[in-house]
């Protein structure tokens, strides 16, 4: 009995154990953004009293908390504030009339070394936000602002995407990333058979140059451990030049730290398959360097195929003028974008490999090989493309005030480059030819950026329409548009129809017609000739097929028809359309989706 006793005695208390502790994280008060309507009473009460009206009196009284309280009042980029609360609090606050929605806060780690999201923090008031991984209720509440935004795109180190309400709700651009066309490169000579090309920032003097070392894969038995040199014995290592397999792209020093903490004396990293020719310049601890999945395949074979299989070290330096370049990094994301697939994902590539950039250290790279201490630093991903786009919006707003988000995006999108600087077209990471879907429009050319000659503009009530189109509801809407809206009022458009730099069209088997119109920001008295350059299976009518200007910032509306002129392409078709002037090529993309895509 007393056993039983005993025993319901500890049931209970456990049992008013974990009701106290639900309690206290109820009490627990957490940030959070609470995103509001825009006040339409007139009321002249200021900003920071008007969003005190909205906290709920304390419902709880947790030890050493003076109840909820607001953090931060928004006057620019949202219609808002933030605030701690319980979650009751939260609860009561979320069915007040005005409340739109409460975002809780969230920690996101940092994709780059000084994360280009303070700059835009910086620069939400001159109209730019270039940001590694803000919040979607900061990107909501945009549209109405003139605020343009520039976020990687969506895959970036993990980066997951974004929910369906928001994506394409503002005038944001997604920045593809690409690399330059100078490289850091450190070279190996195997035997006297090759010599391949890898990258690396540490470029010691005292290299093992002319000086053959045993070279060694510990991968060859399968283990993938032993591949990516997680697993190494200090007998087979030491002394020795050692392949190891990429492990991610924050991962690659701390590979080469595990070679040296062996005994290795040198390291070759060569890509997965399916990271194919992007190489990175990183400060290794010892002498190493990154090759390609091809280059790396061949040294295997090498290893495999001689009994005693030697390397050297040489490096060259800053080599200018490397080629193919640039092309489109393997850790870019790709479109089409799945909420929204009739607007053209990625916008836009920008440089985003191997970045010389500010560096705080951390515990991984406080010592680098000799001693050596950097206050710069060497970082890739679609992260550091941000700040470049965002640079080059400023200068272009800069030079022309008056232009919207949505003129200089459109301004960016069609000046930039399908052609490398070869004069080929533009690869991916397999040295493929790069669509649409992997570098959006192109690789952003600056110079020509600013002198667009004609822009596709977008406002406020277009994206409206094109929202109630996508069919997110009139609530959807208003917490996006910050308006009170009835989409059975509005005539909806479809995603073809947005007055998009670029154009997705679902081509079944009837031809679709949409309309566009565009500014003229360059010479008062100019014409303008339809350019179409389309594979044969798809004709393409622009009507009409030139456009006279007689001043600036006249607007001119036409119609572009697609069909299918022979056997439709399963696997889609890509192409341009450009209007060119005696001093301008105006260029959009043409997509049409592969038929699975088609719905």
């Amino acid at each position: 009995m007393r056993t039983q006793r005993s025993l319901l005695a500890l049931v209970l208390s456990l049992v008013v154990s974990s009701a106290l502790l639900a309690v206290s994280c109820a009490q627990e008060r957490k940030n959070y953004v609470v995103h509001l309507e825009p006040r339409e009473d007139g009321s002249a009460d200021s900003v920071e009293l008007w969003h005190r009206s909205f906290l709920p009196e304390a419902t709880t009284d947790p030890a050493g908390d003076d109840g909820p309280r607001i953090i931060y009042s928004y006057s620019h980029v949202l219609t808002g504030f933030a605030a701690r609360l319980t979650d009751e609090e939260a609860e009561t606050l979320r069915k007040k009339e005005g409340c739109l929605r409460l975002y809780p806060e969230e920690f996101l780690p940092l994709a780059t070394t000084h994360s280009p999201g303070f700059l835009g923090l910086q620069l939400a008031k001159d109209g730019f936000w270039s940001r590694s991984g803000f919040g979607r209720g900061v990107v909501i509440g945009l549209l109405d602002t003139g605020i343009l935004p520039s976020h990687p795109s969506f895959g970036d180190a993990g980066m997951p995407p974004p929910p369906k309400k928001w994506k394409g709700s503002c005038e944001f651009k997604a920045i593809a990333g690409g690399g330059c066309n100078n490289k850091i490169i450190g070279a190996r000579a195997f035997g006297s058979a090759a010599e391949f090309d890898g990258e690396s920032l540490y470029q010691p003097r005292n290299n093992t140059a002319g000086r053959q070392l045993p070279l060694v894969f510990p991968g060859l038995n399968g283990d993938p451990d032993s591949r990516d040199c997680s697993s190494l014995v200090e007998a087979e290592v030491s002394g020795k030049v050692v392949l190891c397999e990429s492990r991610s792209i924050v991962e690659h020093v701390e590979q080469g730290q595990t070679v040296s903490a062996y005994g290795g004396a040198g390291m070759i990293l060569m890509n997965k398959r399916v990271e194919g020719y992007t190489t990175f310049a990183d400060a290794h601890v010892l002498p190493a360097s990154h090759v390609s999945f091809a280059a790396g395949s061949k040294i295997m074979s090498y290893i495999k195929s001689t009994p005693k299989p030697t390397a050297s070290v040489t490096f060259r330096g800053t080599v200018m003028g490397s080629s193919p370049a640039p092309a489109v990094a393997f850790f870019s994301s790709r479109g089409p974008n799945k909420a929204s697939p009739g607007v053209l994902k990625p916008d836009i590539t920008g440089p985003g490999m191997n970045i010389l950039a500010a560096w705080a250290p951390n515990e991984m790279h406080t010592e680098f090989a000799d001693g050596v201490s950097l206050s710069f630093f060497m970082e890739s991903g679609t992260s550091m493309s941000t700040p470049h786009l965002s640079g080059i919006a400023a200068i272009i707003k800069g030079l022309h005030p008056t232009w919207s988000p949505a003129a200089i995006k459109s301004a960016i999108m069609t000046s930039s480059d399908v052609a490398d600087h070869a004069g080929v077209p533009l690869k991916d990471e397999q040295y493929r030819r790069a669509s649409f879907y992997s570098m959006g429009a192109g690789y952003v050319n600056p110079s020509r950026a600013v002198d667009p000659g004609l822009v596709y503009d977008l406002h406020t009530n277009d994206y409206i329409a094109y929202l109630c189109g996508l069919g997110i509801g009139d609530d959807g809407v208003k917490e996006i548009s910050h308006r009170r809206v009835s989409c059975a009022k509005i005539k909806a458009i479809t995603e073809a129809e947005l007055n998009y730099p670029s154009l997705v069209v679902k081509l079944l088997s009837q031809p679709i017609t949409v309309h566009r119109t565009v500014t003229n920001v360059g010479k008062a008295n100019s014409v303008y000739t339809a350019v179409v350059d389309m594979p044969k299976e798809v004709a393409v009518t622009v009507h009409p097929p030139m456009l006279h200007f007689s001043r600036v910032y006249e607007k001119q509306i036409f119609t572009v028809t697609v069909r299918w002129a022979g056997q439709p392409a399963v696997a889609g078709v890509e192409g341009n359309l450009k209007w060119v002037s005696d001093e301008h090529v105006v260029r959009s993309p043409i997509v049409i989706p592969p038929a699975k895509a088609v719905v």
